[in-house]
């Protein structure tokens, strides 16, 4: 049944060496963030045990991103799977890189307070990332109640699919962000199917005076080699009080492989690095090598959101993508250009349409995801599967199957 998953998933339909024509120069930089007071006590307040996907909220809480590009940085450190997929003769090390990628997924979030826009039903994300980096994915909205997103990308050497149910909740103190699904990453040299999920994201009011906000990552992520049985267990470790001598935003790890041997050990700072440490036959430790590091980020960067120098290249405009792309969502942009006031009224009209459009139609399916059969599915969460329909609409420009979801008249 594995071999009958692998087989029907899509494959690459690019040619790596010619993706595109010439490389482009993208923007360094997106205007200042206007300086205001956030009222996150107002917020916890309010929205105590609610999921605030639910809640209307001015664009004051946001950053102009929204969700989907922000699971779209989770490829910001894809180097590690192109070097993964070089490692077709050491199955164990080959997860190790893949455990390294999955920590630098978490890299942004300890600089990130304030929350993506949450996208409209069928709003899309590409990212045509060929020319630089290898690889190029497109993100789909596919359901809004509850909040999941469907992103497929395709490299030289691997493919990853995922899907993820985002709730948002107010606990005490306590903004909380779990999402529920998994990541599938599979290599094309030899099938090999990694699968995981994601670990909570939780941002705590460590100052009720200045409302500033202390971001940490939590909880335990196996990243499951299903194709050889190797696996790696990862703790996240939970920051401790204020004279805590845990070491913040920690990481720790064994790669064991399917005979249960451990085969290296896994010590990282979610935010700064992941080292590994091969154990020989005897499970002696041989020195520490060093897997990833993040980026320093762009000068300036605590005014712009926050974000890293691949973040700020997301929302920049590029030509041919479709009508329901999150570039061209008009209150994002808006609040991106610091027209604050007038996005928060785009973004309520947006809201208002999008409720309608759910009272007077079917139930909308997906545009460029199916849902898999039972008998296709990995586990419960393989639910989408990306149709590749997408980049042949792209190439003809026929973008008439598209809703009309940012239109506020």
């Amino acid at each position: 049944m594995l071999e009958k998953n692998l087989s029907s998933t899509c494959l690459p339909s690019f040619q790596p060496d010619s993706p595109q024509k010439t490389m482009r120069h993208r923007r360094k930089r997106v205007p200042l963030r206007p300086a205001n007071s956030i009222n996150y006590l107002a917020l916890m307040k309010n929205c105590i045990g609610k999921d605030l996907s639910k809640i209307p909220m001015p664009v004051d809480f946001n950053e102009p991103l929204s969700a989907l590009q922000r699971a779209t940085e989770d490829l910001e450190y894809s180097h590690l799977l192109d070097s993964a997929g070089t490692e077709h003769a050491n199955p164990t090390r080959r997860l190790a890189l893949v455990a390294a990628f999955a920590i630098s997924t978490y890299s942004t979030t300890g600089m990130r307070t304030t929350k993506p826009f949450n996208p409209m039903l069928g709003e899309t994300f590409e990212c045509d990332r060929r020319v630089d980096k290898s690889w190029r994915s497109l993100a789909e909205q596919v359901s809004h109640h509850p909040p999941t997103y469907a992103l497929y990308a395709e490299g030289k050497s691997w493919i990853l699919n995922q899907s993820y149910t985002i709730t948002t909740k107010i606990k005490g103190r306590s903004l909380c962000v779990q999402p529920v699904g998994s990541t599938y990453l599979r290599f094309l040299d030899n099938n090999d199917l990694f699968v995981f999920g994601k670990v909570c994201t939780s941002s705590t009011m460590t100052n009720i005076v200045s409302g500033r906000l202390q971001t940490d990552n939590y909880g335990d992520l196996v990243i499951f080699n299903s194709t050889t049985g190797d696996k790696c267990m990862l703790k996240f470790h939970e920051q401790g009080g204020l004279f805590s001598r845990e070491v913040a935003r920690k990481v720790s790890g064994t790669v064991i492989d399917a005979a249960s041997k451990p085969k290296y050990r896994v010590e990282a700072i979610w935010d700064q690095y992941a080292n590994i440490y091969h154990l020989d036959s005897n499970e002696n430790v041989k020195p520490e090598e060093r897997l990833w590091t993040a980026n320093k980020p762009p000068k300036n960067f605590d005014k712009m959101h926050s974000f890293t120098e691949f973040a700020i290249e997301l929302n920049e405009l590029e030509p041919g993508v479709a009508p329901t792309d999150s570039r061209l969502r008009p209150d994002q942009r808006l609040m991106e250009n610091g027209e604050w006031t007038e996005a928060n009224l785009v973004k309520q009209k947006l809201e208002e349409a999008q409720r309608r459009r759910a009272n007077s139609e079917k139930r909308s399916l997906p545009i460029w995801f199916d849902t898999k059969r039972e008998e296709e599915m990995v586990d419960k969460n393989d639910v989408y599967v990306f149709t590749g329909d997408y980049w042949t609409k792209k190439e003809q420009q026929d973008w008439s199957q598209c809703p009309k979801i940012f239109s506020v008249e």
